[in-house]
């Protein structure tokens, strides 16, 4: 570890409170990298799930009352080519898990699959729902027991609710009509309950750092799945997209770099040139998602940090 420091602010709402090493942020969509990419890939090592296979195939009762999304891969859902829009306001119909989930896979494909390359919350959402139905487990007990206990991370990322003192405060959220402390901040995770597939997970920079470092040290997972994950491809999505991963070279000069990043202002990257990990989480929404600031500060910030590395390293 070479830097471990915490600056700033939990919270500025009613008041002004300092930032607390132990407090947790909400990491957003690294939920994707960090949860879901991390039990899909060992449902595949375990034979429960095929990246080529359609889903339907996998786990037919996931697509019990409506088939429209069974054809669907999960190479497709975890390369963000599978043809699903960004992004849908499901939490309007209320907090019920189970109405979430069948208007998810009521959805209507915007494109072919393998066709384009779009981000979209509702493919990892499904692949969230495909873990749950392939493993016979809650997602977040599933990434507890298969992933992190392994990996010596056991309670370390963790979903939500929380008690609001241990977290890091996000937006004043107009649906809730309060500040959202504790909770989720993504609107579709909180109405599942908090645990979503593209969203909900919390954790320190430390602990979110070193469950990017055992990606890195291909740690967990049999080789030629690690090998496969880390394979350029030439599909639409390759120049953007390992499997499950954001290929983040930023401007460090690695192109082997990857991570993610999240909405409420969180990213973890790494570069195997460097052999370097980096955690960045910030309250970046907080009091208001209108703050666009960090966007210009991250890549500067990798760049700088993989000068340091290769200076340090030299």
């Amino acid at each position: 570890m070479v830097l471990d420091e915490t600056w700033g602010l939990a919270t500025t709402l009613p008041a002004p409170e300092p930032l607390s090493r132990s407090q947790v942020f909400d990491l957003a969509s690294l939920t994707k990298a960090l949860s879901t990419t991390w039990c899909v890939l060992a449902l595949v090592d375990d034979g429960k799930l095929c990246l080529d296979q359609p889903l339907g195939q996998a786990v037919p009762a996931l697509f019990e009352h409506d088939r429209r999304l069974a054809h669907l891969t999960p190479r497709w859902l975890l390369t963000h080519q599978a043809g699903l829009p960004p992004f849908r306001l499901f939490y309007r119909l209320g907090r019920d898990r189970e109405t979430i989930k069948a208007a998810l896979l009521a959805s209507d494909l915007v494109r072919p699959p393998g066709t384009a390359c779009e981000y979209s919350d509702l493919g990892f959402m499904l692949l969230g729902f495909a873990v749950e139905a392939a493993s016979g487990q809650r997602q977040d007990i599933f990434l507890q027991e298969r992933v992190l206990k392994p990996l010596g991370l056991a309670g370390q990322l963790v979903y939500g609710p929380l008690a609001p003192e241990t977290t890091a405060a996000t937006e004043v959220c107009a649906w809730r009509g309060a500040l959202v402390r504790g909770e989720v901040h993504d609107e579709n995770a909180a109405a599942c309950g908090g645990v979503a597939g593209h969203a909900g997970l919390f954790a320190t920079a430390p602990a979110a750092g070193q469950a990017l470092l055992a990606m890195m040290q291909r740690k967990l997972l049999s080789a030629p799945l690690w090998a496969e994950v880390f394979t350029p491809r030439a599909d639409v999505s390759g120049a953007a997209f390992w499997l499950g991963l954001k290929r983040l070279g930023y401007e460090s000069g690695d192109a082997r770099a990857f991570g993610h990043d999240g909405f409420t202002g969180t990213l973890a990257w790494a570069s195997p040139e460097r052999e370097l990990v980096v955690a960045l989480l910030t309250n970046r929404v907080h009091p208001t998602r209108e703050n666009r600031r960090l966007y210009d500060l991250r890549p500067d910030w990798i760049a700088a940090l993989a000068r340091l590395a290769k200076g340090f390293a030299g």
